[in-house]
């Protein structure tokens, strides 16, 4: 049996077809445990409406504690993490399974997002075809985990950072590879994110989680490693470089403004070479 741990809060849009589409899997022998971390909406009450064990913390504690509650009533040798904003296969559990059943050495699995997505605005559809996309061209073996959809076996779990805000899936996949523990990307492991976006949200997203992946980035890894690995969790060295051009291009302004003569050709490489590595 497995247990699957849904965190929740203030998910009351979400949460119905989440908990739908877990107990429609084939595969049958697991536990759900729903953890309302001290929603102020209708989620507690959708949860009441399914077969699922409810662990309430009574106040929003955030995502990290709110899995590692779940964990702690957790009763089966396998975890299975599915945020309350994502809707699994009917097959997303059999696969995990079969998956840990033919592959002892492995610690942890990853899956990614489908390539459909639910709203047809531009940004939600960007944003979902980029993460399909970027998933897609990984090698297998993986350093991080996946906050949407994720397992871990119990014997290898460690309790997700509580201090970390965001990017605590890929603060626990980089501690595990630190100690040779196996995380395997399953390209076949697809869900659906029902998270709508636009221009504002992909924005403050994509600077925020990298506000926190920068402290993982010299936690875990030396600044030398990124000519080597070409790779931090699943950020390739090509978006990396990307990010320092744009370093490079504020500087040389910043530069300009003070009257230090900095010739435009210069700036138009940059820009050029900005473009190539997008």
């Amino acid at each position: 049996m497995i247990s699957v741990i849904v965190p929740s809060y203030n998910t009351e849009r979400t949460l119905a077809a989440c908990l739908k589409a877990i107990f429609s899997s084939l595969y049958k022998s697991f536990e759900v445990i729903v953890v309302d971390d001290g929603s102020n909406d209708s989620s507690l009450d959708i949860a009441k409406q399914y077969p699922c064990r409810i662990v309430e913390t009574g106040q929003n504690m955030g995502l990290s504690h709110a899995r590692n509650s779940g964990v702690q009533q957790a009763q089966n040798d396998l975890f299975v993490f599915v945020d309350a904003d994502v809707v699994i296969k009917k097959n997303t559990l059999s696969i995990i399974v079969d998956y840990f059943n033919t592959h002892e050495d492995v610690s942890g699995v990853v899956g990614l997002l489908d390539e459909d997505c639910p709203y047809g605005n531009f940004f939600s559809q960007y944003k979902n075809l980029y993460m399909n996309f970027i998933f897609k061209t990984l090698d297998s073996q993986v350093t991080f985990f996946y906050g949407s959809l994720h397992a871990i076996r119990k014997k290898d779990f460690q309790p997700f950072d509580e201090s970390l805000p965001y990017a605590e899936d890929t603060e626990l996949g980089q501690r595990l590879s630190s100690q040779d523990k196996k995380i395997i990307l399953l390209k076949n492991l697809t869900a659906t994110h029902l998270k709508k976006h636009n221009i504002f949200s992909i924005l403050k997203n994509d600077f925020r989680i990298p506000f926190y992946w920068a402290h993982l980035f010299f936690r875990y890894t030396r600044p030398i490693d990124i000519f080597g690995d070409k790779k931090f969790a699943h950020a390739k060295g090509g978006q990396i470089s990307s990010i320092l051009t744009v370093v490079v291009i504020l500087l040389l302004i910043f530069l300009r403004y003070i009257y230090i003569t900095i010739p435009f050709p210069v700036f138009g490489l940059l820009i050029f070479l900005f473009l190539y590595l997008n």
